[in-house]
C-alpha cells in the first residue's frame, strides 16, 4: 500500500517521471557550456548547474506530486550539497 501510493499523486496516476520543467533546461544548459574551453564560461556553469539544481530540488521537495519526486529532489540537495562541500574543501 505504501510502495503503491509512493508514486501515484492525488489523482491516483502513477507519476515516476515527467516532462522536465523549466529549470531542468536551465540546468541542461549549464551542464552542456561546462565543457566550453574557457574557465570564466566554465566556473559560471559550474554554479549556475548547481543553483539552478537546488532551486528544481527545491520545487520538488515542497511541491512535488508524490513522495518519490519529493526523495528526488532530496537526494539532489544532498548531491549538490556535497558538490560544493568537495569545491570548498581545498585540503
Amino acid at each position: 500500500m505504501i510502495f503503491s501510493n509512493f508514486f501515484k499523486d492525488k489523482k491516483g496516476k502513477v507519476v515516476v517521471a515527467q516532462w522536465p520543467n523549466w529549470p531542468l533546461w536551465v540546468a541542461l544548459i549549464f551542464f552542456l557550456l561546462k565543457y566550453f574551453p574557457h574557465s570564466i564560461v566554465q566556473d559560471v556553469s559550474f554554479w549556475g548547474l548547481i543553483m539552478t539544481l537546488l532551486y528544481w530540488s527545491y520545487l520538488e521537495i515542497f511541491f512535488g506530486v508524490n513522495l518519490w519526486r519529493r526523495l528526488l529532489g532530496m537526494l539532489v540537495v544532498m548531491s549538490q550539497i556535497y558538490k560544493l562541500i568537495k569545491f570548498f574543501s581545498i585540503w
